[in-house]
């Protein structure tokens, strides 16, 4: 994990705000981004959905795609 924030942190993305283990409709996750409503599972479910989220799993450039389109950056 410390090695995806490393990639992420050097890909220009923020360091996300959200606690290890955030839940989100009952569903905890490792990384997420509240304001750009990006939430990263280790191994996520392909039926988890949470309305308004990007549900990601845990690779350094879909992250920081996700995160650059929400943020204009």
């Amino acid at each position: 994990m410390l090695d995806l924030i490393a990639a992420l942190s050097e890909a220009g993305v923020a360091a996300p705000d959200g606690e290890v283990g955030y839940e989100l409709d009952g569903v905890p996750f490792e990384l997420v981004w509240t304001s750009e409503k990006i939430a990263v599972q280790l191994d996520p479910a392909p039926d988890v959905e949470v309305d308004g989220w990007r549900i990601l799993a845990p690779d350094a450039a879909s992250i920081a795609a996700a995160w650059k389109q929400q943020t204009g950056a």
